[in-house]
């Protein structure tokens, strides 16, 4: 069975040029930036307040309840990412391998390589900086108390090995995460995927021979070894590849109707942020909600893929433009919160783990998210926007 030929050069940005109807185009560029807004909603609540959950109940009010309810969908952003990762990276790299057609080991190299480390060294430099400088300014915030207990019990040779495996999308796999910059393992993860799945279909994608089962062999391990060192690696490798395989998949859709799919998916999340706690979410048994809301967005993914749709919301300009600087906003808000956060506990008394009471803290929690995203926007002008730029240099320096 032969499946429709895409560009194994599609990114997770959105071109005007992109192969997919503008549907789909505006879909993923919409889904892309809400994730990461959900994602640096529930960080920025979970530094300035304290969970709804630990206010006192006579503490509780309309708006505590509403931004706790908000704030809940952070994890179901990731599970989003992952999901978009594999549809519009391993979704590619699939439909070669099923159409026995030629894959160009190389091109996918530079194209991977580029679209995380043009983002990635200059946030690993502009986040441990503002880690570093706030843990010298602010020190008596308490924000930093257990980032600068592991600084000080940490020996050289550790932290230079943190830096090194950083750089090498290693973090908390095998080496302790470089500063605050948590959201860097989800990073680190999908790195990983990028590189392990082609290596997995290497006997398809290649002519079988003992190299390639070599290689089949090396990504193998490769998973398992990451997956025993990280439950969560193995597991988004699973909803990395509901994406890659709903991206081939030409059947039509559950219900083939894209509004309703939607609707399905979407109800489906908020059913289970309002009934199944946390602690389930995150317990042994967790990973079966997250499958399930992965193949739900996958399965919206596929029907908008085969129908075209014209939905108003669809049609904003702004979608495209704040999916274009999702992954900078992604990569460096933590170190920014973590940084404001210090500041303003350290001069103004609030801004780190408060009980929500006041119009002066929500306004404060706004304009820390407007700062947030213009430095993540300035920072995307000098890295992201170049992808492509950068991308056909080395191509060119390759004779591609």
């Amino acid at each position: 069975m032969k499946y429709n030929a895409i560009n194994v050069e599609t990114d997770p940005l959105i071109r005007g040029n992109s192969e997919y109807n503008h549907g789909l185009s505006s879909f993923l560029d919409a889904a892309r930036w809400v994730s990461a807004f959900f994602v640096i909603l529930t960080h920025l609540n979970n530094r300035m307040f304290v969970v709804l959950d630990k206010i006192p109940s006579p503490d509780r009010t309309i708006e505590s309840y509403l931004w706790g309810f908000v704030c809940g969908f952070a994890h179901w952003g990731v599970v989003v990412f992952f999901v978009l990762s594999g549809f519009l990276v391993g979704g590619p790299v699939l439909k070669k391998a099923l159409n026995g057609q030629k894959f160009n080991t190389k091109k996918y190299l530079v194209a991977r390589i580029t679209r995380i480390y043009l983002v990635l060294i200059p946030v690993l430099v502009v986040g441990s900086s503002l880690d570093y400088l706030g843990m010298g300014l602010f020190s008596a915030s308490g924000v930093y108390s257990e980032h600068l207990e592991k600084l000080n019990s940490q020996s050289e040779s550790a932290f230079i090995f943190s830096i090194v495996g950083s750089l090498l999308n290693l973090q908390n796999l095998f080496c302790d995460i470089l500063g605050t910059n948590g959201p860097l393992e989800t990073l680190a993860n999908e790195f990983w995927y990028y590189m392990t799945f082609p290596l997995i279909l290497a006997p398809i994608l290649y002519h079988r021979s003992l190299k390639t089962w070599f290689l089949f062999g090396v990504g193998l391990c490769l998973i398992i070894s990451m997956s025993l060192a990280s439950k969560w690696h193995f597991v988004g490798f699973v909803l990395w590849s509901i994406g890659a395989v709903f991206s081939v998949k030409r059947e039509r859709s559950f219900v083939n109707s894209p509004f309703v799919e939607f609707c399905i998916f979407i109800a489906m999340l908020i059913l289970i942020r309002l009934v199944v706690r946390s602690s389930v979410i995150f317990g042994p048994y967790g990973f079966l909600f997250e499958i399930i809301i992965a193949i739900l967005f996958a399965n919206v993914l596929c029907s908008l893929q085969y129908n075209k749709v014209n939905w108003s919301l669809l049609n904003w300009a702004g979608h495209g433009k704040l999916g274009g600087f999702s992954y900078s906003l992604y990569a460096i808000h933590v170190p920014l919160l973590m940084f404001m956060c210090a500041a303003l506990k350290s001069n103004f008394g609030y801004g780190w783990h408060d009980i929500p009471r006041y119009y002066h803290q929500w306004l404060t929690a706004l304009l820390f998210l407007v700062i947030c995203v213009v430095i993540a926007w300035t920072l995307s002008l000098l890295t992201e926007r170049h992808t492509y730029r950068v991308r056909a240099f080395f191509n060119r320096r390759i004779g591609l």
